[in-house]
């Protein structure tokens, strides 16, 4: 969710460009197709990431779905976090991959929040992510595609 008062469904786009992959490779196949990944956050208040220096550290849904927007959408949380690798140079550019049309909506419902992203990244990469921003604070309930 870019903005708090962005509302309704999420739409797919015709296209998934990302923005950094190695080209012919498994990954570049994988995103050019876009699903939905629907996620809730148990305890979004006290959800964050083991490093202080990637984790997120919002107040709310609107806070984080910007947060995690951000992330999918810019290579610059990849670069911190390989800023911070023993060896750099050495990290597979691959997992920098960044998608510009992602969207992310997250709403409290009953005592959890509620969080469907649209990409075209593999879920792996939205994992390592999800994690850098809040570590193991969520859980995976449905993938479907756009």
């Amino acid at each position: 969710m870019a903005s708090p008062g962005r509302a309704g469904r999420l739409n797919s786009r015709p296209a998934c460009l990302p923005v950094r992959m190695l080209a012919g490779t498994r990954r570049e196949e994988a995103m050019n197709s876009r699903n939905h990944y629907y996620l809730t956050i148990a305890n979004i208040a006290q959800a964050r990431g083991s490093d202080a220096a990637l984790s997120w550290s919002g107040a709310g849904p609107a806070d984080f779905a910007a947060a995690l927007e951000e992330a999918l959408h810019s290579p610059m949380l990849f670069e911190r976090w390989r800023a911070r690798q023993p060896e750099p140079d050495e990290v597979d550019p691959a997992l920098g991959a960044t998608d510009a049309q992602a969207q992310v909506r997250a709403r409290v419902a009953d005592l959890h929040v509620e969080v469907d992203v649209l990409t075209c990244l593999p879920m792996s990469l939205l994992r390592q992510r999800l994690n850098w921003l809040i570590g193991t604070a969520w859980q995976l309930h449905d993938v479907r595609p756009a």
